[in-house]
């Protein structure tokens, strides 16, 4: 898994209040490592996960599995040119992967296999 450092640094002998305040500033922090710590994880499973379906022959896993992937990539790559407009906004917008990820993984259990012939 890949290391991820954060920096939470709040000067010493700090009155209440602005104690209060070096700690919300640093919340930005602590959600963006937050945020980068749980889609590594993510794609650290799917990776586990992709790499166990490729022995099986399941045409059903491997649909699923490339629509999770298609749909990784998509919202990565939407999310390039808003992050010129409003980097920010782009980081928040990784989130969609979340339900996407759950609707594809969860759809894909309801899809009949398909019983042709296989190529």
């Amino acid at each position: 898994m890949t290391l991820l450092v954060i920096n939470v640094a709040i000067p010493a002998h700090l009155d209440d209040a602005a104690f209060h305040k070096a700690l919300r500033d640093a919340l930005p922090n602590l959600g963006a490592f937050a945020l980068s710590f749980t889609l590594i994880a993510g794609f650290r499973r799917d990776h586990r996960r992709i790499l166990t379906a490729l022995p099986t022959e399941t045409a059903v896993a491997r649909r699923r599995f490339t629509a999770q992937l298609g749909s990784s990539v998509l919202i990565f790559g939407l999310s390039i040119p808003l992050a010129f407009v409003n980097t920010e906004a782009a980081m928040w917008f990784w989130l969609a992967l979340i339900p996407a990820h759950y609707f594809l993984g969860h759809h894909s259990h309801r899809v009949p296999p398909w019983s042709g012939p296989t190529p």
